[in-house]
């Protein structure tokens, strides 16, 4: 996982901004945002969470963590894992070592095949020659310079692969959650391509992704396609390329950004009551438990 800015934000009140934002620099840290990597197998001194500026926590289960200044609390395994960088001027909370074995999180059912039904999909998105759909296959794919639009009482999808070149819109006054469903990969392959959540609800645009490939990238934000959304993919690696912005939460194999992308974690999702593939519970079972401020405690 290697992450730049990691703050959060509450869509309850409105979209994300400079007056509604977490960033809190001063004790309490309770911003909410949290970077939970399992590193399973991992040596301590292989990498497995890095970000630059945490405004929230990190608990890694194995490997390396890597820091810039977090302004919250570290957990690392202190046999399994390390924090070189882990001291009171990197780590405003507290360091904690807690030992404990990887969490387990169940990945998704294929929603398909069968896949959604063409005439299904025809009446939800339009207009339908600026798209194609082969309801057979379960491929969907844009063109460059296309741009389609979500029905306002749309639901669930079920693809197998999606290719994104160009723009889908979400409208401000969607009243059922659109949950886009996919077996196999979803690409934003051009600069421009995006979906366009005009809510700024991350819980009313859900991507579940039960793609089974953990050595590929089986989601990938290319350019500027980020935007207010949830993304649970538990088998497949989630890129985020270089000026894509993701305001919600991400569960994914492995999670990786280049060219400084941000994810803005969405307060109100952990309330939403809406998300399908729920909220993961993660827990520490038992073990040796202690708070210190240096990498040797």
């Amino acid at each position: 996982m290697n992450l730049g800015l990691v703050d959060s934000f509450d869509s309850n009140l409105g979209p994300y901004s400079a007056t509604n934002r977490c960033q809190k620099t001063i004790a309490p840290f309770d911003c909410g945002a949290e970077l939970h990597a399992n590193g399973a197998g991992a040596s301590p001194s292989t990498p497995t969470v890095t970000v630059s500026t945490l405004y929230g926590n990190i608990i890694d289960s194995q490997g390396q963590v890597g820091i810039g200044t977090v302004y919250g609390d570290v957990t690392y395994d202190p046999v399994l894992g390390s924090c070189p960088n882990c001291n009171a001027t990197n780590v405003k909370g507290s360091i904690i070592q807690a030992t404990s074995p990887p969490v387990t999180v169940q990945p998704l059912q294929p929603c398909g095949p069968p896949y959604s039904p063409l005439a299904f999909v025809q009446s939800k998105i339009t207009p339908t020659n600026q798209y194609s759909y082969n309801a057979g296959t379960g491929a969907f794919s844009m063109d460059p310079n296309t741009t389609v639009n979500i029905d306002a009482t749309s639901g669930v999808f079920c693809f197998s692969t999606m290719n994104i070149k160009g723009v889908i819109n979400l409208p401000s006054n969607l009243t059922t959650p659109v949950v886009i469903n996919v077996t196999g990969t979803i690409v934003f392959t051009t600069a421009n391509a995006a979906i366009n959540n005009n809510t700024f609800k991350a819980a009313q645009l859900q991507i579940l992704s039960s793609y089974d490939n953990t050595s590929s990238t089986g989601v990938d934000f290319g350019g500027q396609a980020g935007g207010y959304m949830y993304v649970y993919a538990p088998r497949t690696n989630i890129l985020l390329r270089g000026g894509t912005d993701l305001y919600g939460a991400t569960l994914g194999y492995d999670i990786t950004t280049t060219g400084g992308a941000q994810l803005h974690f969405d307060k109100a999702l952990g309330n939403s009551g809406t998300l399908r593939g729920g909220v993961p519970a993660y827990t520490w079972n038992a073990g040796s438990w202690k708070a210190c401020q240096t990498p040797a405690c």
